[in-house]
């Protein structure tokens, strides 16, 4: 009887879990519970290197909008949520600001190529494909750093930590085989995410869908998207345990390695107590030699696998174009928003008006 409870309370709040997907503010919320997640996940990582129990925490997903059973009761109900969306937020704004300028380069570059192809300006041709590269080069090098860079961001908290890149290219360049694996789950975990938006191309243009009322079709795209928060949200989850035990390893490796020097990592205290915990590092010459002669070709292949993760969002904007925000955010990167609405859709009783949301909120 228990264990069908827990079950349960299990199924209820992964069906929670999957209705904060389908609205952008939710979806904040979602972000910060991913670098919950990812904290604990770490923590977990480094008590198993170091041969010391885990905190009792690492042992369950943290809630979605449940507080500690210590507090008030607003705090009960509601604590998680709040404290949720405020690390959502804080992880939002530093990751937008690492992987930004590709991203905006690359939906200038889009809507700019359309427009001065349809206007027949040859002689300006070259600009739209120059920004398109240029943004799409500055995002896979963004790619490299920001997954270890929110895991690091987790565990404190405070936004300069997302950017102690020194730290951050230590875990990475002695992580590399663990890089490469984290950037091939993320290029395989964009799959499926990617293909539900782009079957809404083939799934209601067809004479079987001809002659759908607005409402219908709304409908039919509120289960559609439904379907891809049941897919999209364990993804989500999945690729930040990746992130979070790619950069506990590099992190021990480098201390281990003596990579990272004391005053790289001067005032995180979670990676001080490891550095304690492990004992003065044990160099390998054999090691350092290889981590330099590999690191060049590593990096290519790296660079390679995360252009694939780019190229999808090229094909799916070109089959089933999203306003600005399918360029601004992506599920796995930021926040894990499945669900776009077309802004002149009917509403919900079927009357023929226009949406009345914005148009730069991504899905």
């Amino acid at each position: 009887m228990t264990r069908l409870l827990r079950w349960t309370q299990g199924l209820l709040r992964f069906l929670l879990g999957v209705v904060l997907t389908q609205s952008f503010p939710t979806a904040w919320l979602l972000s910060g519970w991913g670098q919950e997640v990812m904290r604990r996940a770490v923590l977990a990582r480094w008590a198993h290197a170091t041969g010391a129990a885990p905190p009792e925490a690492c042992a369950y997903w943290p809630p979605f909008v449940m507080g500690d059973p210590g507090g008030t009761w607003r705090e009960r109900l509601l604590g998680g949520a709040w404290r949720n969306l405020l690390r959502g937020v804080n992880a939002l704004a530093a990751t937008f600001i690492v992987t930004g300028p590709g991203i905006a380069l690359m939906a200038f570059s889009w809507r700019y190529g359309w427009d001065n192809s349809f206007n027949k300006g040859y002689e300006q041709a070259y600009i739209g494909p120059t920004l398109g590269l240029s943004g799409t080069f500055l995002f896979m090098l963004a790619m490299l750093y920001v997954p270890l860079a929110q895991a690091q961001l987790a565990l404190d908290g405070r936004r300069a930590s997302f950017f102690r890149w020194r730290v951050i290219w230590a875990a990475l360049r002695c992580h590399l085989r663990g890089a490469i694996l984290l950037a091939a789950a993320y290029f395989a975990a964009a799959l499926p995410i990617n293909i539900f938006f782009i079957a809404v191309l083939f799934r209601f243009n067809t004479d079987a869908t001809a002659d759908w009322s607005d409402a219908q079709v709304l409908e039919a795209l509120k289960g559609h998207y439904l379907l891809a928060g049941i897919v999209g949200l364990p993804l989500f989850a999945w690729v930040r345990l990746r992130a979070a035990r790619t950069y506990a390893d590099g992190i021990v490796r480098a201390l281990r390695a003596g990579r990272l020097r004391p005053e790289a990592y001067a005032g995180m205290p979670a990676v001080e107590a490891l550095a304690l915990a492990l004992g003065p590092p044990l160099p390998s010459r054999l090691a350092a030699t290889l981590r330099r002669t590999l690191l060049v070709p590593t990096l290519a292949l790296l660079l390679a696998v995360w252009f694939g993760f780019v190229a999808q969002i090229y094909i799916r904007q070109f089959l089933n174009y999203i306003p600005l925000g399918g360029w601004l955010n992506q599920p796995l990167v930021h926040a894990p928003w499945l669900r776009y609405i077309p802004k002149g859709l009917a509403d919900a009783n079927g009357a023929n008006t226009v949406d009345s949301a914005p148009d730069l909120p991504p899905y």
